[in-house]
């Protein structure tokens, strides 16, 4: 009895455990710099809006606003370029009025739901880990992110901010190149299906 109960419940527990993980990603790779200076010119990632040196932002499409189950991860990965100080970071949902292409950091119809805050480690780009994940549940962003008459009036944006500047200490670091990149970051969502 004992045993078929046993090989029952090993059975149901592999039945939910089988559930498929579906991601997005938001934001890849985008390059920070110095927080104080003069908005570099470099390429941004497709499909990602430069507000300053330190933050960046990309809509949300409906269909993957549709997609968002219940339940949703969200991880944020911290890559060392040329920083090895620890620093302060956001993740905000920014609500921008619907059909507007493009804002700033000052825009006030932005309005702003932080979702998560992080602070980076000290990393040294040449020893490992070069790579710090931070992962947060996001699932009340549900509700956001399906409620109509917010999206009939916003379209949402996901913005990711690490607040970088220079400092005296970066000739210790090799290989330091001349635009002063500070980190690489990379901001995925997740879910089970």
């Amino acid at each position: 009895m004992y045993k078929r109960l046993f090989f029952a419940s090993l059975f149901l527990a592999g039945l939910f455990q089988s559930q498929t993980t579906t991601m997005t990603n938001l934001i890849s790779d985008a390059v920070y710099y110095d927080g104080y200076a003069a908005t570099v010119t470099n390429p941004v990632p497709t499909g990602l809006i430069r507000l300053g040196n330190t933050r960046y932002a990309r809509k949300l499409t409906d269909t993957e606003m549709d997609s968002f189950k219940a339940k949703i991860a969200m991880r944020v990965t911290i890559g060392a370029l040329c920083d090895n100080y620890d620093r302060l970071g956001e993740v905000f949902l920014a609500l921008v009025p619907k059909n507007q292409s493009t804002y700033t950091l000052d825009d006030p119809n932005v309005k702003r739901i932080e979702a998560a805050r992080y602070i980076t480690p000290f990393m040294n780009k040449n020893r490992s880990p070069i790579e710090v994940p931070y992962t947060y549940d996001v699932s009340n962003l549900y509700s956001v992110f399906h409620n109509t008459e917010l999206r009939n009036t916003y379209d949402m944006y996901m913005e990711l901010d690490v607040l970088v500047f220079l400092m005296l200490h970066r000739p210790r670091l090799q290989d330091v190149q001349a635009e002063l990149m500070f980190f690489r970051v990379t901001l995925l969502f997740s879910q089970q299906m």
